[in-house]
């Protein structure tokens, strides 16, 4: 009798195993609870994502903080000198104006100011990733002595803002004054 109650117990305990825990286990069983639905296997499987995109975070936050304090580190004179670098948005009026606060202080006044936005990267040019940056064409004409006009040149060059010249031509006059016509390429970063 002994035998056959502990068969009937074995035969139950299996039965119960493949019909309702294995199931359950497995993500196969036929109840409508979130449990049995996505099975044992998948809620440990989806905890240690969770776990893993946790811990990244965790690194990515860390990550920002160090940025932040080295970003605060910086003097309000630097950060302005960095956004005169490469500005995060393209201001028309205040670049017009840089540049001919260079050129009156040669005496110059810049004439026939033509801006051409939108202006495409090529391969090789400044950057490492041309989606993040832009450019804009600034053309102008001055009236100038050579020595003056270059002089002008050598203030653009150095001064923060990134400034390329993509054109020149000059014509000259009785007097020793050349009509210069310059177009000059400067950066900003897309938002």
């Amino acid at each position: 009798m002994k035998n056959i109650i502990a068969t009937i117990l074995f035969a139950t305990s299996v039965g119960l195993f493949f019909l309702f825990t294995n199931p359950l286990y497995v993500g196969k069983g036929d109840t409508s609870d979130d449990i049995s639905e996505k099975g044992v296997k998948e809620l440990l499987k989806r905890k240690s994502e969770y776990e893993t995109a946790k811990n990244n975070s965790g690194k990515i936050l860390k990550k920002r903080d160090e940025l932040i304090e080295q970003r605060n580190s910086f003097s309000q004179n630097d950060r302005k000198n960095i956004v005169q670098l490469i500005p995060d948005n393209i201001d028309n009026v205040q670049l017009i104006l840089d540049l001919n606060g260079i050129a009156k202080r040669y005496g110059m006044l810049l004439k026939g100011i033509r801006i051409e936005q939108g202006s495409t990267l090529k391969e090789g040019q400044i950057g490492v990733n041309k989606d993040q940056l832009s450019s804009i064409s600034v053309s102008f004409k001055v009236a100038a002595t050579y020595e003056t006009f270059v002089k002008f040149l050598q203030d653009l060059e150095t001064s923060l803002r990134i400034v390329d010249v993509t054109k020149l031509s000059f014509k000259p006059t009785d007097t020793g004054v050349y009509n210069f016509d310059i177009t000059i390429k400067t950066y900003w970063l897309k938002k």
